[in-house]
């Protein structure tokens, strides 16, 4: 079996409907933190939040080695491509570009090791 530092791996799912509080509390706290970015002068303080809580979301999910937290990783990668293309900042989009390869490298690895039940 893999290990991680000499631990063993185990890896488990969640269902959608046990991933929906997620979605629920990251749908409400984006709002309230992109009101706080748009007040800072933020040039797009909504997709920003967005992302920052997702990401939030998305590492207690990959510290709880819940498999799907590697197909939130993707979809917030990919949204910070199109984010830091439209920025001109070019660099950072390669390097998100590169950590959802990462992601999808990730989510295939676990799905090997994956628990077969639910949490």
């Amino acid at each position: 079996a893999a290990t991680t530092f000499g631990a063993e791996l185990n890896v488990g799912s969640l269902s959608f409907k046990k991933q929906l509080p997620f979605i629920v509390l990251g749908a409400v706290l984006t709002p309230v933190l992109g009101y706080v970015f748009a007040g800072l002068g933020n040039a797009y303080p909504y997709l920003d939040s967005l992302t920052a809580v997702f990401s939030f979301i998305a590492t207690y999910l990959t510290a709880k080695r819940i498999l799907q937290s590697w197909l939130w990783w993707i979809l917030i990668d990919i949204l910070l491509i199109a984010q830091y293309f439209v920025k001109e900042a070019n660099i950072l989009a390669f390097f998100y570009l590169f950590l959802t390869i990462m992601a999808f490298y990730g989510y295939f690895q676990w799905r090997k090791k994956f628990v077969a039940h639910d949490l």
